[in-house]
């Protein structure tokens, strides 16, 4: 990675993501009553919304502008779209 010095825009839009994740009980053990108790977590993530299809949204939050003008991209997470509540622009 070659990195030039330059506050160049990139073409992608700056993102907010909620999305849901899988939630553990902390507990060793519950009454059946409680299992339904138990919700889901509301996670969030920022960066540069790279792709979305129909099955997957992809976003990388770090980049560098090599020598050539293209990107080198950092810290890349791929979602799945069924886990994905919302999709934010941020300004």
């Amino acid at each position: 990675m070659t990195s030039m010095t330059s506050s160049k825009k990139i073409k992608y839009k700056r993102v907010r993501i909620t999305w849901f994740d899988i939630t553990a009980s902390d507990e060793t053990w519950m009454h059946e009553d409680n299992i339904t108790k138990t919700k889901l977590s509301e996670c969030f993530d920022e960066g540069y919304l790279y792709k979305k299809d129909k099955k997957h949204v992809w976003i990388f939050s770090g980049y560098s502008i090599t020598e050539d003008g293209s990107l080198d991209v950092s810290n890349v997470n791929v979602f799945p779209r069924c886990v994905v509540k919302k999709i934010e622009v941020i300004k």
